[in-house]
Protein backbone atom coordinates (compact mmCIF):
# COMPACT_ATOMS: atom_id res chain seq x y z
CA UNK A 1 0.00 0.00 0.00
CA UNK A 2 1.42 3.04 -1.28
CA UNK A 3 0.48 6.41 1.41
CA UNK A 4 0.27 8.92 -1.70
CA UNK A 5 -0.15 11.91 0.45
CA UNK A 6 2.41 10.99 2.76
CA UNK A 7 4.85 10.97 -0.54
CA UNK A 8 3.74 14.20 -1.67
CA UNK A 9 4.07 15.74 1.88
CA UNK A 10 7.88 14.81 1.76
CA UNK A 11 8.41 15.90 -1.61
CA UNK A 12 6.93 19.75 -0.49
CA UNK A 13 9.05 19.52 2.75
CA UNK A 14 12.29 18.99 0.65
CA UNK A 15 11.03 21.32 -2.21
CA UNK A 16 11.02 23.98 0.88
CA UNK A 17 14.81 23.48 2.26
CA UNK A 18 14.21 21.13 5.34
CA UNK A 19 15.20 17.90 5.84
CA UNK A 20 13.81 14.63 6.46
CA UNK A 21 14.47 10.80 7.27
CA UNK A 22 13.36 8.05 5.70
CA UNK A 23 13.84 4.59 6.10
CA UNK A 24 14.43 2.77 2.67
CA UNK A 25 13.32 -0.70 4.29
CA UNK A 26 10.35 1.24 5.55
CA UNK A 27 10.64 -0.65 9.33
CA UNK A 28 13.19 -1.32 11.31
CA UNK A 29 14.36 -5.38 11.43
CA UNK A 30 16.11 -6.89 14.18
CA UNK A 31 18.01 -9.09 11.39
CA UNK A 32 19.84 -6.72 9.37
CA UNK A 33 18.70 -4.47 6.03
CA UNK A 34 15.99 -5.69 4.54
CA UNK A 35 15.06 -5.33 0.63
CA UNK A 36 14.34 -0.86 0.21
CA UNK A 37 11.43 -0.02 -1.15
CA UNK A 38 10.72 2.49 -4.12
CA UNK A 39 9.59 5.72 -1.85
CA UNK A 40 12.97 6.96 -0.84
CA UNK A 41 14.34 7.08 -4.35
CA UNK A 42 11.11 8.34 -6.00
CA UNK A 43 10.87 11.14 -3.36
CA UNK A 44 14.23 12.16 -3.84
CA UNK A 45 13.85 11.90 -8.01
CA UNK A 46 11.34 14.43 -7.66
CA UNK A 47 12.24 17.07 -5.22
CA UNK A 48 15.78 16.92 -6.34
CA UNK A 49 17.13 15.83 -2.76
CA UNK A 50 20.75 14.98 -1.80
CA UNK A 51 20.94 11.72 -0.39
CA UNK A 52 23.12 11.04 3.11
CA UNK A 53 23.35 7.53 3.30
CA UNK A 54 23.03 6.89 7.38
CA UNK A 55 23.36 3.13 9.03
CA UNK A 56 21.97 2.84 12.78
CA UNK A 57 23.24 -0.26 14.78
CA UNK A 58 21.65 -1.56 18.02
CA UNK A 59 18.58 0.05 17.25
CA UNK A 60 16.21 -2.95 17.58
CA UNK A 61 16.31 -2.67 21.26
CA UNK A 62 14.66 0.75 21.00
CA UNK A 63 11.52 -0.75 19.70
CA UNK A 64 10.31 -0.50 23.63
CA UNK A 65 8.53 2.38 25.32
CA UNK A 66 11.12 2.52 28.19
CA UNK A 67 14.34 1.06 26.78
CA UNK A 68 17.07 0.07 29.33
CA UNK A 69 20.53 1.25 27.81
CA UNK A 70 22.06 0.01 24.98
CA UNK A 71 24.97 1.22 22.64
CA UNK A 72 23.82 2.26 19.63
CA UNK A 73 26.21 3.81 16.59
CA UNK A 74 25.41 5.35 13.07
CA UNK A 75 27.58 5.50 10.59
CA UNK A 76 27.48 8.16 7.58
CA UNK A 77 28.19 7.80 4.45
CA UNK A 78 28.97 10.30 1.17
CA UNK A 79 26.14 12.26 0.16
CA UNK A 80 24.43 11.02 -3.23
CA UNK A 81 22.89 13.68 -5.72
CA UNK A 82 20.48 11.65 -8.21
CA UNK A 83 20.76 14.61 -10.84
CA UNK A 84 24.84 14.80 -10.50
CA UNK A 85 24.33 11.07 -11.40
CA UNK A 86 21.99 11.56 -14.26
CA UNK A 87 23.97 13.95 -15.63
CA UNK A 88 26.98 11.87 -15.38
CA UNK A 89 24.95 8.97 -17.20
CA UNK A 90 23.51 10.99 -19.95
CA UNK A 91 26.20 13.55 -20.85
CA UNK A 92 25.18 15.94 -22.84
CA UNK A 93 27.13 16.47 -25.97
Amino acid sequence: MVDREALMNSIALLKSGLMILIAPEGTRSPHGLQEPKDGMTYVATKADAVILPAGLSGAQHFKHRFPRRHACSASLRPAVSLQDRRARAHPTR
